[in-house]
């Protein structure tokens, strides 16, 4: 079972979720970059473990993936008033040191 919202066959799956997948899903580009990077993981991908790992924070050295939810429209009024769409949403807990 995978630790995402929406269950994917993989990366491609998230083209649909895109809200111009025509437009945004091409190679080079963030969403399907960020879709492999994520989708392959099932997990942080390296490299944002690595980012935690390193903080001075101890907080973060731990933090354990709970939940991604790839492609969510939500609304925000951080930074803009308005629908806000992101390539992962992230739910982590950090777990005692």
């Amino acid at each position: 079972m995978t630790k995402f919202y929406v269950p994917t066959k993989g990366p491609e799956t998230w083209k649909e979720l895109l809200a111009e997948p025509d437009k945004h899903w091409k190679t080079g580009y963030s969403a399907r970059a960020l879709a492999y990077c994520w989708g392959k993981a099932q997990d942080f991908p390296k490299s944002v473990t690595d980012v935690f790992k390193s903080s001075s924070f101890k907080l973060f050295h731990s933090v354990e993936f709970i939940l991604g939810i790839p492609e969510h429209k939500f609304f925000t009024t951080y930074c803009h008033v308005g629908e806000y769409q992101h390539p992962v949403n992230n739910c982590f807990d950090w777990m005692p040191v």
